[in-house]
């Protein structure tokens, strides 16, 4: 993994003690989990996607009260009633991670797109009928049938966790120093870079509100 002088990391000074302590032990977990997982490259990444659930869990647990966790921990939710119609079977949140880790462009644009009844809606269905069928795997039998991310899975993460930990205020620079100490796959991380890759998460996101 590539690695930037400790006195570059200014990104840290803007965050608070205990978001820097997950974020310090980060790039060493995803450098094991994204290893792990390249020794079988044709498989679903289960070890980095595990990993940036739990940094992702320990961000927001760092700005929550010891209370709220111990109550989030505690209190179990009870199990759901058997299912009444395909919402309630298929998880849409599974959808649309499923969905965007396989396709350009945001989950909500392609339901737009099908509803359009225009030419490419039945093809954009087909896509999302794919998602569907995956998440349903993955909801019934684990994240280990998901099929293999062909989208920006590492980038796209980490800059989620960059945006979670409070550091989309910094400059594509600077981001591109937190990726430089973060992202496993040992590549250099340019600004502008960095600037597509926000370009394309702003788009994403505008289109799923």
């Amino acid at each position: 993994m590539l690695r930037v002088d400790k006195n570059r990391q200014g990104w840290k000074l803007h965050i608070g003690d205990q978001t820097r302590s997950v974020l310090d032990g980060a790039g060493e977990w995803l450098e094991w989990a994204w290893n792990m997982d390249m020794q079988s490259p044709k498989s679903y990444p289960v070890n980095t996607d595990y990993a940036f659930c739990e940094i992702k869990r320990q961000i927001t647990d760092s700005f929550r009260s010891k209370s709220e966790i111990v109550k989030r921990i505690v209190k179990l939710p009870p199990l759901p009633p058997p299912p009444k119609c395909l919402s309630e079977l298929v998880d849409e949140r599974t959808i649309m991670t499923l969905y965007e880790e396989q396709n350009d462009g945001s989950y909500r644009d392609a339901l737009r797109q099908a509803a359009s009844g225009n030419k490419k809606s039945y093809l954009v269905w087909r896509k999302i009928s794919r998602a569907v069928d995956a998440a349903y795997q993955v909801g019934r039998y684990g994240i280990e049938l998901a099929p293999l991310p062909r989208v920006h899975f590492l980038h796209r993460n980490i800059l989620a966790i960059a945006n979670l930990a409070g550091l989309g205020i910094l400059s594509h620079e600077g981001m591109a120093e937190f990726f430089a100490v973060i992202c496993p796959c040992g590549k250099e991380h340019k600004g502008e870079a960095i600037r597509k890759l926000r370009r394309r998460w702003a788009a994403g996101k505008s289109a799923n509100r």
